[in-house]
């Protein structure tokens, strides 16, 4: 195990560099897709005798995307960082993405405003309600909620659109939807302050 090639980056890019440790024709290739139909990020596996044999996509939008399953209106999700690493493992490519020590400067900014406004952390936190959960990305102040400093947090649908509606809990994957700011690195709860510390 300890001769096992192992990368670390911080945007897919990145990726293109890392070799596999199953064969030296294995190859990340990594497409920025720009257009009206469709916009995103597309992190494959190619071999040249098999042609692509993973490939995933991030952030993507446009005419070809579906947000939302039109049947129950509930939002589809990309794959998250941590679930295309894993496939990349599958592929002999051993890498770990510590994105959130090279944010950009729109989302630093973003955390500098909640900051400024006494949102002290950020994490993600699973809401319950009696058909289904989904997942949100919030800003809050761990001295008014010392429950949610661990994690993973859940709380019921009744408790979260309490907690929005008395000021203390901001849902941030509302109103970051449009800037498509990548959250999917943000598995444990973060101190603000130290996010932009590390980006400083």
């Amino acid at each position: 195990m300890s001769d096992l090639l192992r990368y670390s980056i911080s945007s897919w890019m990145q990726a293109t560099e890392c070799l596999s440790n199953n064969s030296r024709n294995l190859v990340i290739t990594v497409s920025s897709l720009t257009g009206k139909s469709v916009e995103g990020q597309l992190i494959a596996v190619n071999h040249p005798a098999y042609g692509i044999l993973f490939a995933a996509m991030t952030n993507g939008s446009g005419e070809l995307i579906s947000d939302v399953d039109e049947e129950t209106d509930i939002p589809i999700p990309w794959m998250t960082t941590d679930e295309i690493l894993t496939q990349l493992k599958k592929f002999g490519f051993y890498i770990t993405y510590k994105q959130e020590e090279h944010l950009p400067g729109s989302q630093l900014t973003y955390l500098m405003t909640l900051y400024n406004l006494g949102f002290q952390h950020i994490t993600t936190i699973e809401v319950k309600s009696s058909k289904v959960t989904r997942k949100y990305v919030i800003a809050f102040n761990g001295t008014d909620e010392p429950e949610w400093l661990d994690w993973p947090c859940t709380t019921t649908k009744t408790t979260f659109e309490s907690k929005i509606n008395e000021g203390k809990v901001l849902n941030i994957s509302a109103l970051t939807q449009k800037e498509k700011f990548n959250w999917d690195w943000l598995n444990f709860v973060a101190n603000i302050p130290d996010i932009l510390e590390d980006n400083a």
